[in-house]
């Protein structure tokens, strides 16, 4: 039996196909991962539930924490908050609206948010409270999960500030997600005692699972395809794991972020180009070629690419002058990001497989990841013919 077992475990090794998710932060990678875990694991148990739960309250926390650090910093948006007066009703989340006033709902949150260290009172009535609370998470967590049901009013009065939708209008959000608006529009089904986090829920908020660095599952076929998070630079980790069957590459980019800019040695460098940058870079690595592997590239969040070019120029920002399509047509602007991305991939010119993605739609995300599975073991079948051929004729010429 141990040796049957034994013989098993070797040959689903010799079937295990590693895929390495690269590409810039806030690209989408995390959130692929958190995908193929909704998509293959069980439904959530009720400890689930409450860990979830307790992570997306913590997110938003977290949000709001960097929202208020970033006005106070700023004394043209502290002043709107001095005048502003209170008409909740034209903002989001209408199911409730609050009428506190958002000058007093912010100086709360700086005094019990950004300014709060948790005591042993604390301590103790979150673990009472089982909504607000999972033993299987930090403590950092469970309390920042506590601070949202103790100040949600204030945050829910802040966000629906006249003071943060002329922010969010604006794009003076570079802090923030693109995600976090329709996160905020539910907060009141998010601070009810009987939320149940929806797999949406889960997608738009900003917090890595447990274990999100590697997943992996077995395919119908009994094929194990693993999948691991290596950040923005894939090589030290092909170098460390040179035995490793590294059978695909996935190349995650937002082309959301084509008016955004990331500093780089106090350079201002604008996001996209940097991840052309990184692309190019990598289909010349040596280690890469050496592995021949499949690359995919995912022209990720182009829901929102086509909602900010109903107001933006792409060629309004370097280096993409050149771009001669029209401004408002979206899949110009993402048939011109792929061939920038192609144009400078080298070698892998002709291998690499595009696909334009919206990593929290999950039909989107359904077909991309079954194409690259298709392909995946597509080549794993070309493979293990070639071998069986080579080895007929290998008895044929004995």
């Amino acid at each position: 039996i141990l040796s049957s077992c034994y013989q098993r475990q070797e040959l689903l090794e010799k079937r295990k196909r590693v895929v390495l998710l690269i590409g810039p932060d806030e690209s989408g990678k995390s959130t692929l991962i958190k995908q193929l875990k909704l998509r293959k694991d069980p439904p959530l148990s009720d400890e689930d539930t409450i860990k979830y739960g307790v992570l997306i309250r913590a997110y938003m926390v977290d949000t709001t924490r960097r929202l208020c650090e970033h006005i106070k910093n700023d004394l043209n948006l502290s002043h709107d908050l001095n005048t502003e007066y209170v008409e909740p009703f034209e903002h989001a989340d209408l199911e409730d609206p609050t009428f506190l006033c958002p000058r007093e709902s912010y100086n709360s949150i700086m005094n019990g948010i950004c300014s709060h260290n948790m005591d042993y009172w604390e301590n103790s009535e979150m673990k009472v409270n089982e909504t607000y609370y999972s033993s299987e998470l930090d403590m950092n967590l469970n309390h920042d999960s506590y601070l949202f049901e103790k100040h949600i009013e204030s945050i829910r009065s802040l966000w629906q500030s006249d003071t943060v939708r002329k922010m969010l209008r604006d794009k003076k959000t570079q802090f923030l997600n693109h995600s976090d608006n329709e996160l905020f529009s539910e907060l009141s089904r998010i601070s009810s005692p009987i939320y149940r986090p929806t797999s949406r829920d889960i997608l738009l908020a900003r917090f890595r699972l447990p274990n999100t660095q590697r997943y992996q599952y077995v395919t119908e076929l009994g094929s194990e395809i693993e999948f691991v998070n290596t950040g923005r630079q894939p090589q030290e980790y092909i170098e460390l794991n040179q035995k490793e069957p590294i059978n695909s590459i996935v190349f995650i980019v937002s082309l959301a972020d084509f008016d955004a800019y990331v500093d780089r040695d106090g350079m201002q460098i604008n996001k996209v180009a940097n991840a052309i940058e990184i692309f190019q870079t990598l289909c010349h690595s040596r280690n890469i070629k050496k592995k021949d592997a499949n690359i995919f590239l995912l022209l990720n969040k182009i829901d929102i690419l086509d909602k900010k070019l109903k107001k933006a120029n792409l060629q309004d920002h370097q280096p993409f002058e050149d771009f001669t399509g029209k401004s408002d047509d979206c899949v110009s602007v993402v048939k011109y990001f792929l061939k920038k991305f192609i144009d400078c991939a080298g070698p892998f010119r002709k291998k690499v497989i595009s696909h334009a993605t919206v990593a929290i739609d999950f039909k989107n995300m359904d077909a991309a990841l079954d194409m690259m599975s298709s392909v995946i073991l597509h080549k794993e079948e070309r493979a293990t013919s070639g071998r069986q051929k080579s080895m007929s004729l290998s008895r044929k010429s004995r």
